[in-house]
């Protein structure tokens, strides 16, 4: 029996998102390839995973969530796949 090994490949990658503070938000990035890879989240600035799974779900959304995030998608058989994108939020009141 042959046992075929394929990398690695995000087919569908989260949105960019605007949000204000105390939103809920969820992103999803899917990836294919065999054996079947291990979808990871993380900040662009830590290398701490924040969650692994399709889906990535935020609640009450803080400032300090603001910036550049990745999933990406590994299974041992390349580089792994990237997808990045960004979560603005904005100030649920403003000063005046």
């Amino acid at each position: 029996m042959v046992v075929f090994s394929d990398p690695s490949e995000i087919y569908s990658t989260p949105s960019d998102k605007s949000l204000i503070e105390g939103d809920n938000a969820t992103f999803l990035c899917n990836a294919t390839g065999n054996p079947e890879p291990i979808i990871s989240w993380v900040k662009h600035d830590s290398q701490t995973v924040l969650h692994q799974g399709e889906r990535f779900s935020i609640k009450n959304i803080s400032r300090q969530q603001d910036g550049r995030y990745k999933c990406s998608a590994w299974n041992n058989v390349a580089q792994p796949a990237i997808a990045n994108f960004n979560i603005t939020v904005y100030c649920k009141y403003s000063l005046v």
